[in-house]
């Protein structure tokens, strides 16, 4: 099982199975954070996917996050 499916199960765990919860309870303020906490487990993979590519580019890659932007800076050799 590679990293991406990790986390993929991981977001579904922990972000999914909470807010099919919360819709069959009837709790809409803890659905609405779910729903936000969904769209952050997916930024979240979006930031490893760009680390896993710069991974492969060179053996030891200098990982920044950016001062004033999402995301990060990656620096290689």
């Amino acid at each position: 099982m590679g990293i991406l499916d990790r986390l993929v199960i991981l977001t579904v765990i922990l972000e999914v199975l909470p807010a099919l919860i919360a819709i069959f309870t009837g709790f809409a303020s803890l659905f609405l954070l779910e729903a936000v906490m969904i769209l952050y487990g997916g930024g979240d993979i979006t930031i490893i996917l760009k680390l896993l590519c710069f991974r492969k580019a060179t053996e030891y890659p200098l990982y920044i996050d950016h001062s004033y932007q999402g995301g990060l800076v990656a620096f290689t050799r």
